[in-house]
């Protein structure tokens, strides 16, 4: 599948890991174009590059990898995609849940694209959360906003239950305020004098989902739309730079990029 200009600055953004729920590799293409040298793909069928990448994960000598949590079209036997899949994957492999739960409790995760509707995954989530106990949430999740939802109650449920911090970016069809919210998240990691938002923080790991990894265009908008949504994506960039400096997450800046 092709990537745009989205992903480019989606896999631009300092994380130190992504992991993601698709098949498809537009993100390490994307990484190629953007960094000029290959990407470390990985997913669950080498047991030793998870162990490292567990083991290694929070090393800044460590480069970047892409996890691939339900396996990759190069290699469709090893896909997660069936019910029997899922029961397979995340109930008979006795090692999926633990290393996740790793993953979890010892990484910081910025959710984007993915709608957390994954109900084994959040159940991880959820039990990290009831094993951590009490205290701010440790991850973040971008999201759009629901029309049917009240977003106070979503964010109070996923903060309790899971210990996932939502920022919600305005909600139309085409996820429009989304590229504009990155565009801005990797302006402010590029300005040393700009506090970092999470999405930048490092140790992090970013997980995307269908949205973020799927082919995305940038529609046509108004200019009024544009400046509507830049306001709206500052005031996003804002919140996650004041949760990060809250939990004491450390900045890219800090580390004199």
């Amino acid at each position: 599948p092709a990537f745009d200009a989205f992903h480019t600055s989606l896999v631009r953004l300092p994380f130190r890991h992504i992991v993601t729920t698709n098949y498809d590799p537009v993100l390490g293409h994307a990484h190629v174009a953007a960094f000029h040298k290959p990407a470390h793909v990985i997913d669950w069928s080498s047991q030793n590059e998870i162990s490292e990448f567990l083991q290694n994960a929070h090393s800044p000598t460590f480069e970047r990898r892409y996890l691939h949590l339900h396996g990759q079209v190069s290699h469709p036997n090893g896909i997660i995609l069936t019910h029997r899949d899922y029961d397979r994957h995340y109930r008979e492999r006795s090692e999926v849940g633990p290393l996740l739960f790793t993953l979890l409790a010892t990484s910081k995760l910025v959710s984007i694209g993915f709608s957390l509707s994954d109900f084994d995954l959040m159940s991880i989530f959820r039990d990290v959360k009831v094993k951590m106990g009490p205290g701010a949430p440790a991850h973040m999740a971008i999201l759009p906003t629901d029309a049917n939802r009240d977003p106070a109650a979503t964010r109070r449920m996923l903060e309790s239950k899971f210990g996932i911090r939502p920022i919600f970016y305005p909600a139309t069809p085409d996820h429009a305020a989304l590229p504009v919210l990155i565009e801005m998240l990797l302006g402010a990691s590029a300005s040393p004098s700009t506090p970092l938002a999470s999405a930048v923080v490092t140790p992090s790991v970013a997980m995307t989902g269908a949205l973020a990894t799927g082919r995305s265009t940038r529609p046509a908008v108004s200019a009024g739309e544009y400046i509507r949504f830049q306001r709206q994506a500052r005031a996003a960039v804002d919140r996650l730079s004041k949760l990060g400096q809250q939990l004491g997450w450390e900045s890219i800046a800090t580390r004199g990029r």
